[in-house]
């Protein structure tokens, strides 16, 4: 797959046991930060989407940032669940792309 990556982006891989895993993508706005996590799919399901966001969330917030928000699609349940598992909570709904999106966020 190709796939560029906005610039001042930040892209990480993310290994299990040697193996790729998937990668996560951090987007600095300011103080706060958004993310995109993408986990192969024979590996979805075990725990490695949260584990990946509260560990990303943690090395930016000691880093200095103080908020993570992420956009998602009110049908993607399974990014809503893996959200709130990592502990980020409901913060509100926008319009992104003529599209609605729920707001999630988690706090330093």
């Amino acid at each position: 797959m190709l796939a560029f990556v906005q610039a001042g982006a930040h892209r990480y891989a993310l290994y299990l046991d040697g193996a790729y895993a998937g990668n996560i993508t951090v987007y600095p706005d300011g103080d706060a930060f958004s993310v995109g996590l993408l986990i192969v799919p024979l590996l979805r399901g075990y725990g490695l989407g949260p584990q990946a966001l509260h560990l990303t969330a943690q090395r930016y917030f000691a880093a200095g940032f103080s908020l993570c928000r992420d956009l998602i699609a009110p049908d993607n349940t399974a990014s809503i669940r893996m959200h709130e598992k990592a502990g980020f909570v409901p913060a509100g709904e926008v319009q992104a792309q003529g599209r609605r999106a729920l707001v999630y966020e988690l706090r330093a």
